[in-house]
């Protein structure tokens, strides 16, 4: 077929010689490979931008759905804490009608003392729930990150080949 075009070409066109014919198909076939090249690539970095864009709003949206679960679950386990505290408060308080004064004043300031330090481990716990989480969030972002990092690279080596 390459002949039969150059033959054709050579007949059309008297006043080119035929290796300015064979120069110029060359050129030709040469800038529609490139030009092959650079659409490929460009709709390679399309569907990888599109597919990393979809990962990110896919991790965004887990974030916020695991923050508004770890939320809901921190109040229902404040709310249940509170009512056992109230409760054992409500028996605290029967067992000290029971009494003598003595009895009484020693039972309060132990109950006092169970107060500071049931507060301040309820405290830790809420600390340690948020530190956790944190850590949690980071990690996830941070292996986000990295897996666009590496996407980016061979998307360059690709480009670059």
């Amino acid at each position: 077929m390459h002949k039969k075009l150059s033959e054709l070409l050579q007949s059309s066109l008297p006043h080119l010689s035929a290796a300015a014919i064979s120069e110029h198909e060359n050129w030709y076939r040469s800038s529609r490979a490139i030009d092959d090249r650079r659409h490929l690539a460009a709709s390679a970095y399309e569907t990888k931008r599109a597919k990393m864009l979809q990962e990110a709003r896919s991790a965004i949206e887990f974030a916020r759905k695991k923050s508004m679960d770890d939320a809901l679950l921190a109040a229902e386990r404040e709310e249940h804490e509170r009512r056992r505290y109230e409760m054992h408060q409500l028996l605290e308080r029967q067992r000290i009608e029971r009494m003598t004064d003595m009895e009484h004043k020693l039972a309060e300031l132990k109950i006092l003392q169970e107060n500071a330090k049931e507060e301040e481990l309820r405290q830790k716990r809420r600390r340690d729930a948020e530190i956790q989480q944190k850590k949690l969030l980071a990690e996830h972002f941070k292996r986000q990150k990295e897996a666009a990092a590496e996407q980016r690279r061979l998307q360059e080596e690709e480009i670059a080949k």
